[in-house]
């Protein structure tokens, strides 16, 4: 199946294009919208198509097998990577075609939200590290340099609960890598 003809669009289509006629596309076929029997099925070859020609890489992988000409064992490009990479995009467009359109559309084209979201889990993680280091600061301080009653018990406590938001701010800056690393498709 030749995935240009089926978003309409020519092989030396930019992202822009692809993107903008997969939308056209998708408003037509998503089964909330389109009541046809196999416009789910349509939808599923859209966003298969879609997937795979957005992604430079998968784009590459895909024009070579289209044209036939595939790289030496030595090479990155391989017909199995491709077939796993097409396997994953048919299991997001069976749930994409079972999502609702509104909250389709949303996750799909809304790159600005997941920017936000990013920067304000940034914040809250830079927030975190620096008031765990701060706590461990001040109870460096209270432990090695404070001589009153109770000094060393404030400085532990302190590192206990510096150490307690340096862990967390670590956690959360994992879990920004990693929803980053999906490209805010990780729900």
């Amino acid at each position: 199946m030749d995935f240009y003809s089926l978003l309409g669009i020519t092989a030396s289509a930019s992202a822009f294009e692809i993107k903008n006629a997969f939308r056209i596309r998708a408003k037509l076929f998503h089964p909330d919208i389109n009541s046809d029997t196999d416009a789910g099925e349509k939808f599923r070859m859209l966003y298969i198509a879609y997937d795979t020609l957005i992604d430079p890489i998968k784009r590459k992988m895909y024009d070579q097998l289209l044209r036939e000409e595939f790289s030496p064992a030595g090479q990155w490009i391989s017909k199995a990577e491709y077939e796993k990479t097409q396997r994953r995009a048919a299991m997001r467009a069976r749930m994409y075609s079972n999502m609702q359109y509104d909250r389709f559309e949303a996750r799909t084209f809304s790159k600005a939200a997941f920017h936000a979201k990013q920067a304000a889990a940034f914040a809250i993680f830079f927030s975190l590290m620096v008031i765990g280091m701060l706590l461990l600061t001040k109870g460096f301080q209270y432990v090695f340099k404070e001589d009153f009653n109770g000094a060393q018990v404030t400085g532990y406590a302190l590192w206990l609960i510096g150490g307690g938001f340096c862990y967390i701010s670590g956690k959360s800056l994992l879990g920004i890598y990693e929803a980053w690393r999906l490209g805010g498709n990780a729900d």
